[in-house]
């Protein structure tokens, strides 16, 4: 009875311990389906790489569940618990390292949650460890996770040489790790769990040689008995969050090999999983090592196996690979150019076409070097939305050339299966020719990326996005064609934008309706969603006399309207700028005799002329008798002076003045020019008795002829 209850309290022990195995295993089993179903598009790997050969090599290939990228095969390197795994390139895809080279590939590291955490990690290797497809850390079970499959073993506390951890690892090579699980527990000695003592608790990138000693540096247990844990030299490391690596998105690096310098720079984030889209932290970032070829190649072959191991203990996650390219066989690059013939001009990113406009879609494919010639390469071209194509054809470099069936078109896909391409024959280039199909509206036509596939290269190319906007005969109206206006003042003119052909109007939003005089803007008006629209220019810019104004509509995507002329006849005024209630004249003593008086300095008459330089006046005045207030008359009467006699003013009217504009603006002060000699006056008889006299005068402004 007691040894069944004891396991009955062990066994409820187990079971409020966390996660359980099964419930880590259902989970990763679903986050498994969810990164295949996601896949970016890749190479197939049969034939490429193969799986290392040790007994306990958990790595496999295995096909992507993403539709859009069905031939995709995808490196599983570990799936659960406790696995090791090794994925090696084949002999005939090692790396010639007397040759630059370019692995370009997508990578899944897990997914961390509350309650599963992502460990140990993977690590891209180069080696030439003599063990060849067998290579694996040696330990006398599964390699701990701590070693991700490639570095060395410190599972012993009283292992008191780094020479010895190095050698335990897989030799002559150099590992790039992606670590999301940190092993920073110094004083669990010989425990395999001190490798990332030291830095932050942080996932990261890091490389060196795992089968060198100085990548180990030791830690003493200062009492007796000695004991002895090892912590790893961390190169090139690149560093995030906790979930900067096991965040559940695939990630995208390229690594170079510059063969000239030795060197390895790799680019990680440089790619984003989905078109357009950029996952937050998942920010480029990139480092450069200098490799010692003694230390991965010392037999000086020129070659260097590669692949990628990983490892798990407690924690597990789903570590992933997808190859998307692998210069190390083939150099070959692919590119896509949009060309607008009607304008003679490539087309780039953002850029404006019109619906009639002739384009010419071009792929260039270029192999540029290789071991071997790039077969069976198939082109899925992915074609730009809302086009028509009218021919399509591929030409090699060769001199051959091949007509493309058009109605194999479908949903914007076409599939071209290329010719063999080599150094002989190093270029296919695509074309076809086509038009925007018809449309009322602006149209967005975004990017699209085509795939050219075969052996171990994935290329892409990527057309340009661009606006696409519709070719309408807008017919522009006006109601005023020929209108007064009085200077200083404007007008509204009146109108309306259609479609000569009765389509809808394009985004009024974007169309307006233009004056202008001579070659200047002078006004722009909106249209309204029914087409009418008012403008009034600004009184500023209308000069008197004739304005000649040009009207056209145009919208933000190049369709314009015939030009419609409004005559704009802008007419001066002839008026009294000022005129006194008041004048005087000087006194004068009565001496028996005929005198004539002239006015004083307090008289105010002033003509403006605003109409146009040589216009005529006539200024006329009438006057009433001077008497005093009680009635009494003065031998005298009032004149206007002239240079031919005086005129008397009498209660009939009589032309004193005349005058012509010289500007457009002619102010004349017809008081200032008054004398003894000319102007205003009184003409007194000998009779003329002393008083206080006065009359009122009536002036009278003219612009008839006489």
């Amino acid at each position: 009875m007691k040894l069944r209850v004891f396991w009955s309290c062990l066994l409820g022990l187990c079971l409020m311990g966390g996660i359980t195995a099964s419930a880590k295993n259902t989970e990763l089993t679903q986050d498994l389906t969810a990164a295949l179903k996601t896949a970016p598009a890749g190479l197939p790997l049969d034939g490429v790489f193969t799986p290392g050969t040790t007994p306990e090599n958990q790595a496999a290939i295995i096909q992507s569940k993403n539709p859009s990228s069905p031939e995709t095969q995808v490196m599983a390197v570990t799936r659960q618990n406790h696995q090791v795994g090794m994925m090696w390139s084949t002999d005939q895809n090692a790396i010639d390292l007397r040759h630059d080279a370019e692995l370009s590939m997508w990578l899944y590291l897990g997914k961390s949650t509350e309650k599963l955490r992502a460990g140990d990690g993977m690590a891209l290797v180069l080696q030439n460890d003599r063990r060849g497809l067998r290579a694996t850390p040696r330990s006398s079970q599964n390699p701990p996770g701590e070693t991700l499959g490639v570095w060395g073993v410190d599972d012993d506390r009283r292992q008191a040489n780094s020479a010895a951890i190095a050698s335990r690892a897989i030799l002559y090579s150099w590992a790039l790790e992606f670590d999301t699980f940190m092993n920073t527990k110094l004083a669990d000695w010989g425990q395999a769990a001190a490798f990332d003592a030291g830095i932050s608790d942080h996932a990261h990138i890091a490389a060196n040689y795992p089968g060198q000693a100085k990548t180990y540096q030791r830690h003493d247990r200062n009492f007796w008995p000695a004991r002895y844990s090892y912590q790893m030299n961390h190169m090139g490391m690149v560093t995030g969050n906790q979930n900067f690596l096991a965040n559940g998105n695939w990630h995208h690096m390229t690594l170079t090999w510059d063969a000239l310098r030795s060197e390895v720079t790799y680019k990680f984030n440089d790619k984003q999983p989905s078109e357009g889209i950029v996952v937050p932290g998942q920010e480029m970032k990139t480092q450069t090592f200098a490799i010692d070829r003694e230390k991965i190649d010392p037999d000086n072959t020129g070659q260097v196996r590669w692949g990628f191991t990983g490892a798990t203990g407690t924690a597990a996650a789903n570590q992933l690979v997808v190859i998307d390219r692998s210069e190390s066989m083939i150099d070959a690059s692919a590119e896509a150019k949009l060309t607008n013939l009607s304008t003679d001009n490539v087309v780039q990113d953002g850029q404006q076409v019109k619906e009639e406009d002739r384009l010419r879609l071009d792929y260039e494919v270029d192999y540029r070097d290789g071991r071997r010639a790039w077969r069976d390469v198939a082109a899925d071209l992915r074609l730009p939305d809302h086009m028509t194509f009218t021919s399509a054809q591929v030409a090699y470099a060769d001199g051959t050339e091949e007509t493309l069936d058009l109605d194999a078109i479908k949903q914007h896909h076409l599939q071209v299966k290329l010719r063999t391409l080599s150094r002989s024959n190093p270029t296919a280039k695509i074309w076809l020719m086509g038009q925007i199909d018809e449309h009322t509206k602006a149209l967005k036509i975004a990017p699209q990326t085509s795939t050219f596939r075969g052996g171990n290269q994935l290329l892409t190319a990527k057309t340009p996005g661009f606006v696409a906007f519709p070719q309408l005969d807008l017919a522009l109206e006006v109601t005023e064609k020929n209108v007064d206006v009085p200077l200083g003042e404007t007008t509204v003119i009146h109108g309306r934008v259609q479609s000569s052909d009765g389509q809808a109007l394009n985004e009024t939003e974007t169309l307006k309706v233009y004056a202008q005089l001579g070659r200047r803007t002078v006004q722009a008006a909106s249209v309204a969603a029914d087409g009418t629209f008012e403008l009034s220019p600004d009184a500023t810019d209308l000069k008197l006399g004739r304005n000649t104004l040009k009207l056209f509509a145009k919208d933000a995507y190049g369709n314009r309207s015939a030009d419609q002329t409004v005559i704009l006849n802008v007419t001066g005024s002839l008026t009294f700028d000022t005129v006194g209630r008041q004048g005087s004249f000087k006194q004068t003593v009565l001496t028996g005799r005929a005198q004539h008086i002239r006015t004083n300095n307090d008289w105010s008459l002033q003509v403006s002329d605003t109409r146009q330089s040589g216009s005529q006046w006539k200024l006329q005045a009438a006057a009433t008798p001077f008497t005093t207030a009680e009635n009494d008359r003065l031998d005298g009467q009032l004149v206007y002076r002239t240079g031919h006699g005086d005129l008397p003013l009498t209660e009939s009217a009589v032309t004193v003045e005349r005058g012509t504009t010289l500007t457009d603006h002619t102010v004349t002060n017809v008081a200032q020019t008054w004398n003894a000699r000319h102007g205003l006056g009184i003409r007194v008889g000998a009779g003329a008795q002393a008083g206080d006299y006065q009359t009122t005068i009536t002036w009278t402004l003219a612009d008839t002829p006489e």
